[in-house]
């Protein structure tokens, strides 16, 4: 199912995007480039929607002259040293002295991190709805050529009625 129409336009965070990726797939069937977003965001998301959308607020209230998609990468990220904050930057027009740098270091270390044994059982959740979503789709698809196999005797009987 394709939007007709933008309504409106965030950044989302990675947790964020696995929240509104397993709603809508409870409510309808996703395509295949949304299983995979929510497989990636499954396997990536290190803190909660909540969490995300928290640390996102704190670093834009912290730290001056961070914009929105900034605090996005940092959280979808959670950089533990100078290094890999360093590295988010390297492309942008923005420059971090080390009180920042320091600030947004103690954010993303004060972070609710999701244990791995929590992530490795909703990968395996998402794999199961998977097979079954496939074994549905199977069996449909099974229940249709076996109705077609037994309309065509009766079609073929009409064909030879027709023909006399």
């Amino acid at each position: 199912m394709l939007a007709k129409e933008v309504v409106s336009e965030r950044y989302v965070t990675t947790p964020e995007v696995k929240e509104i990726l397993n709603k809508r797939s409870k409510a309808d069937d996703l395509r295949y480039e949304q299983r995979t977003a929510l497989d990636y965001a499954i396997r990536f998301s290190r803190t909660t929607g909540n969490e995300a959308s928290k640390l996102v607020k704190k670093l834009l209230k912290e730290v001056d002259g961070l914009k929105e998609h900034q605090a996005v990468l940092i959280v979808n990220l959670l950089p533990v040293d100078k290094d890999d904050l360093q590295l988010i930057f390297a492309k942008e027009r923005i420059r971090l002295d080390d009180a920042k740098i320091d600030s947004i270091l103690k954010i993303a270390d004060n972070a609710k991190l999701i244990e791995i044994s929590k992530i490795e059982s909703e990968l395996e959740k998402q794999k199961q709805a998977e097979k079954e979503a496939l074994e549905e789709e199977e069996r449909k698809r099974a229940q249709e050529a076996e109705e077609a196999e037994a309309s065509q005797p009766e079609d073929a009987e009409k064909a030879a009625e027709t023909a006399k």
